[in-house]
C-alpha cells in the first residue's frame, strides 16, 4: 500500500476529527497545547497533518488545534486517498497507531486504544459480539497489554463510567474495582460522575498526589449508594435464570466439552468465588 502522497494546502475549516478521537484519545493540556503553538508560530508546520479525502483527520488532531489557536487559516495535508480506497477498517488502524506511538497513553488510554483497535477488526463493538467472538477479543485485548482477561473486564466496565470517574482512577483517587462500581449504579453512575467532576473544579491546581483530594473523591462513593436497586435487580435477574436454566444444565453436563469450559475459566471462575460468599453470607 502507498503510504503517502504529495502535500497540499487546505482549509482548515475542510477539517473535522476523526469519530473516535473524542473518546479515545484525549486533547494535549493547556500547557502542552500552549507549547505546540509555540513552536508551530516559530518554526512553522513540521509534518503535515494527514486527512481522508473528505477532510476526516487521521494524524494531527493536536497540530489543527494549535493552528486554530493561532488564528491560521490554511494548514499543510496529506491527502490519503491510498487508506479511503482500502476501507474504513484500515483507515481506522492507521489513525489508532499514529496516536499509539505519537503519545505517552495512560493505562486506561492503552485499555481503550487496543479495545478500538480490536473493534475495527471486528467491524463492531465488543459488547455486540456473540460470546465466543466477544471472550475471543477481550483474549486479544489481554494478551496484547499483558493482561488477565478478568482485568481486562474490569476496565471494560470502568470505561463505561462518567468521564469524571475516570479521570479520578487515572489520578489514582480511585480503584480499578471502584471505577468500575460507579458504572452499575443507577444512570450508570451520572450523579456520581457530576459530584467527583464538581470537587474537580473547586480543586483546578490540585496535584494528582493530594492525599485530602483522594479521600473528598472516595467519600462520594461512601455515600447512599444508587446502585443498591441495580444491584438487586441484577442479582434477581440471575436467580431467575438459574432457576429457568439449571434444570437443563445438571442433566446435560456430560456434553459441555472440556475446551468450552477452558475459554470460559475466567467467568467460571468469578461466579464460583460470587456464589461461595454468597453462600457463606446466607449462613
Amino acid at each position: 500500500m502507498q503510504t503517502k502522497k504529495q502535500s497540499d494546502t487546505w482549509p482548515i475549516r475542510k477539517l473535522r476529527p476523526h469519530p473516535r478521537q473524542a473518546d479515545t484519545f484525549p486533547d494535549l493540556g493547556e500547557a502542552d497545547l500552549a507549547a505546540l503553538a509555540a513552536d508551530m508560530k516559530k518554526n512553522g508546520l513540521q509534518h503535515p497533518v494527514e486527512v481522508l479525502p473528505n477532510g476526516t483527520i487521521l494524524a494531527g488532531h493536536q497540530r489543527v488545534r494549535a493552528a486554530r489557536r493561532l488564528g491560521w487559516k490554511m494548514i499543510d495535508v496529506v491527502v490519503r486517498h491510498d487508506l479511503a480506497a482500502a476501507g474504513e477498517a484500515a483507515a481506522t488502524t492507521y489513525f489508532i497507531n499514529d496516536n499509539r506511538n505519537r503519545r505517552h497513553l495512560s493505562p486506561l488510554g492503552k485499555v481503550r486504544c487496543e479495545i478500538l483497535s480490536i473493534e475495527s477488526e471486528y467491524g463492531r463493538p465488543i459488547e455486540d459480539l456473540y460470546w465466543e467472538d466477544r471472550d475471543k477479543a477481550k483474549a486479544a485485548v489481554a494478551e496484547r497489554l499483558g493482561l488477565s482477561v478478568r482485568t481486562v473486564n474490569r476496565y471494560l466496565l470502568a470505561l463505561k463510567s462518567p468521564p469524571a470517574v475516570q479521570a479520578a482512577f487515572e489520578r489514582g483517587h480511585l480503584t480499578l474495582t471502584e471505577a468500575g462500581r460507579v458504572a452499575i449504579m443507577n444512570d450508570g453512575g451520572a450523579a456520581v460522575g457530576r459530584a467527583v467532576a464538581a470537587i474537580y473544579e473547586r480543586h483546578p491546581d490540585a496535584g494528582s498526589d493530594d492525599a485530602a483530594l483522594r479521600r473528598e473523591v472516595r467519600a462520594v462513593l461512601e455515600g447512599p449508594s444508587e446502585g443498591s436497586e441495580a444491584v438487586k435487580t441484577s442479582f434477581y435477574r440471575l436467580v431467575r435464570a438459574l432457576r429457568r436454566e439449571l434444570p437443563g444444565i445438571k442433566a446435560g453436563l456430560g456434553e459441555i466439552k472440556p475446551d468450552t469450559l477452558t475459554k470460559l475459566r475466567e467467568v467460571v471462575g468469578e461466579a464460583h468465588a460470587v456464589f461461595t460468599a454468597l453462600k457463606k453470607r446466607a449462613g
